[in-house]
């Protein structure tokens, strides 16, 4: 872990030294409500490289009943846990465009948190229910339960495309499917599947405001 992080840093370090767009971004992923990102970027005409940090937001309500471990179950419970790291690629495609600049993308996101979950488990049978049927005879006490801490790794790929707004801003969007990893040992799980890895299908949901910086920031050269 200590070494992804020294790598982050190093790369954040020389993209923010060359940095041509800072970009501000709420994101719903898989692994919780979403996020808070603030990023850097580097562009050539075709290609742009982004590295950023952000603020994890914690959701108490989950979004289903179905029991699951992992999936919108991330909850922040120490200062170091609101936190997660971004690198993204993005592919620019038809340049033809005035104002409307189209990419596919590469979303690479990682963080370390622990989960928040909500059971309802049985503890005794009530015979006095007047029922046939034998389940609703089960009584059931509700359970919340923290897991971990884990590392969540989630990687998406997807379309996205910039507008441009006023002066130097403009509007980005990607929308995007892929994975989530989580790694990490946890005792208090018995399913032996679950002690050091386990992965669910995700997706990103992402839209924000950039602001160009530097020599072309006033104007659309990436497209000449």
């Amino acid at each position: 872990m200590k070494r992804i992080l020294a790598i982050i840093v190093f790369t954040s370090f020389i993209i923010q030294t060359n940095a041509q767009n800072i970009i501000l971004d709420y994101n719903s992923t898989a692994s919780g409500r979403g996020g808070i990102t603030s990023s850097f970027s580097k562009r050539d005409k075709n290609h742009e490289f982004g590295i950023g940090v952000g603020f994890n937001i914690n959701e108490i309500a989950h979004p289903d009943d179905q029991g699951k471990m992992y999936y919108k179950r991330l909850y922040a419970t120490k200062p170091i846990h609101y936190l997660h790291f971004d690198f993204y690629y993005h592919r620019y495609i038809l340049n033809n465009f005035k104002n409307i600049s189209p990419f596919l993308f590469y979303d690479f996101k990682l963080k370390y948190s622990t989960t928040r979950n909500r059971m309802f488990l049985s503890y005794a049978y009530d015979s006095t229910i007047v029922s046939e049927i034998p389940e609703e005879h089960i009584l059931y006490i509700e359970r919340i339960e923290y897991f971990g801490p884990f590392t969540w790794i989630e990687q998406n790929i997807g379309l996205g495309y910039k507008i441009d707004l006023i002066g130097n801003l403009y509007l980005i969007q990607k929308i995007g499917i892929g994975a989530m990893f989580i790694l990490g040992y946890e005792d208090k799980i018995m399913d032996k599947r679950f002690r050091w890895f386990d992965w669910e299908f995700g997706g990103l949901i992402s839209v924000g405001i950039g602001l160009k910086l530097g020599e072309k920031a006033h104007t659309n050269s990436y497209k000449k």
